[in-house]
């Protein structure tokens, strides 16, 4: 009787064990998502987003943090990030510098340089991470054309 009580023991935490390590290797080459294909949540343009932000930071993170955004605004300037470029949008100039909204491109999406002028008009389609108490950001976008 304490034998069959023992393999019984023994063969539930194999079983637990190998259950473990499949969730655990699904979990871990579990693929991203392509922020790029999903549809926009919101279409807001860069000066509510920003507004609704400074506003009232808990609201706007419920409301936008987490979700796939297309924005609009005239660019203000560009900056080279690693192997991508950054679209920033100034709305206003704070005690640390410029203050906005800054959409951080996709590293398979960069736009030709040439479409990111200040002063053009963009539409940015990309997924907002939230507010760090200068900008809204948003990564992996993508221009809308």
């Amino acid at each position: 009787m304490m034998l069959k009580s023992r393999r019984f023991w023994v063969i539930l935490i194999l079983v637990g064990a190998a259950a473990a390590l499949l969730v655990a290797y699904l979990m871990y080459n579990k693929p991203h998502p392509d922020y790029t294909a999903m549809k926009a949540e919101f279409q807001v343009s860069v000066a509510e987003l920003y507004a609704d932000y400074v506003q009232d930071l808990n609201s706007a993170n419920e409301r936008y943090t987490g979700k796939v955004l297309e924005v609009e605004g005239e660019l203000h300037s560009v900056e080279p990030l690693d192997s991508t470029l950054v679209a920033v949008f100034v709305l206003e100039e704070g005690m640390f510098g410029d203050q906005g909204v800054r959409c951080t491109f996709h590293p398979a999406h960069v736009p030709d340089e040439s479409l990111l002028q200040p002063g053009n008009l963009l539409a940015i389609k990309g997924y907002c991470t939230g507010f760090n108490e200068v900008d809204v950001i948003l990564e992996k976008c993508i221009l809308i054309q």
